[in-house]
């Protein structure tokens, strides 16, 4: 009778066995994956991510004006100088002045010379509706011309900071300009490339000249601000032909 029982209880052992493996199996594959989970996490979280929590926000209270938290004291408010104000002779006073400065640098850091000088012109522009135009194109053009420079640029040559001996001529506003100074180094373009660098550079200094004057149709007294920064902009470009 023992013997016809032989099989049927190996069966069940085999069974019951192959049960425990699996089990077994599932639990570790399980804390295996939750492992997994919270390894790839930067940091517990104290909710489910789909779970909103509701953050408290203090109440705001409004800070004291200049004249409430200091009685009698009246603030003053500068009104920021229009482009009349400033005065065209700054601008070109400045574009001159960049164009002598880079013109003493070796040749190969001419272009970004030029581009850092003339971001420096276009930051200077009063944010006024009128000279708007000009703040933008001068930007582009400097963006243009650095563009030139990575195009053609020879890593081989160091990066240079320059800063003038003497100070540029003075204006009405300044009459007591500071030396020029380059506000970030400058990088060189290749020897080889040079030519062909300058011609582009020249191309996109007489574009910007010629966006000024069709830009310039505003008031009179506006437009030939506009003509004169153009002006100044085509004899910058001669430097680069020359």
């Amino acid at each position: 009778m023992f013997s016809d029982l032989k099989f049927p209880l190996r069966a069940v052992a085999r069974f019951c066995l192959a049960g425990l493996f699996a089990s077994l199996a599932s639990v570790a594959l399980a804390q295996s994956e939750t492992e997994d989970f919270y390894l790839e996490m930067d940091a517990p979280v104290a909710a489910p991510v789909d779970v909103p929590v509701e953050v408290p926000v203090p109440s705001y209270t409004p800070m004291p004006t200049l004249h409430q938290s200091l009685p009698g004291v009246v603030p003053v408010f500068v009104p920021e100088l229009s482009l009349d104000q400033l005065g065209v002779a700054d601008v070109t006073a400045g574009i001159d002045a960049a164009r002598n400065f880079c013109s003493s640098l070796p040749d190969e850091y001419r272009i970004d010379c030029l581009a850092e000088q003339l971001e420096r012109v276009a930051k200077s522009l009063p944010k006024t509706a009128e000279s708007r135009e000009m703040r933008k194109i001068l930007h582009q053009t400097s963006d243009k011309l650095e563009k030139v420079v990575r195009e053609n640029r020879d890593r081989s040559k160091p990066r240079i900071s320059a800063k003038s001996a003497t100070a540029p001529a003075p204006t009405p506003s300044r009459p007591q300009p500071a030396p020029i100074a380059t506000s970030r180094p400058l990088k060189a373009v290749k020897t080889e490339a040079l030519p062909t660098a300058e011609a582009e550079a020249a191309a996109i200094l007489e574009e910007a000249g010629i966006l000024l004057l069709r830009s310039s149709t505003q008031s009179q007294e506006t437009s030939q601000h506009y003509q004169a920064v153009a002006e100044a902009l085509d004899s910058t470009a001669l430097l680069l032909r020359s």
